[in-house]
């Protein structure tokens, strides 16, 4: 099962669609599709980086420092 770092993130606008603390307009592809992790700053994040909620563990997402971003299509060409 693929879990993105939003799924678990403590800034996730849980009534929202694809908006967070970080980004309420829209929260970026990259960091959407876990092509960037998100545990440093993103421009226009608002000084605000993924924060484990309590779910978090349980998905391997305890230390985001950890977490490999996921290969784009681009790293094929």
């Amino acid at each position: 099962m693929y879990i993105k770092q939003c799924d678990v993130c403590k800034n996730l606008d849980r009534n929202g669609f694809n908006q967070c603390k970080a980004f309420p307009d829209e929260i970026p592809t990259d960091l959407l599709g876990n092509y960037v992790i998100h545990n440093k700053p993103y421009p226009g994040n608002n000084g605000i980086q993924f924060e484990p909620d309590e779910d978090a563990e349980f998905f391997g997402y305890e230390d985001i420092n950890s977490v490999e971003p996921r290969r784009s299509y681009k790293d094929f060409y």
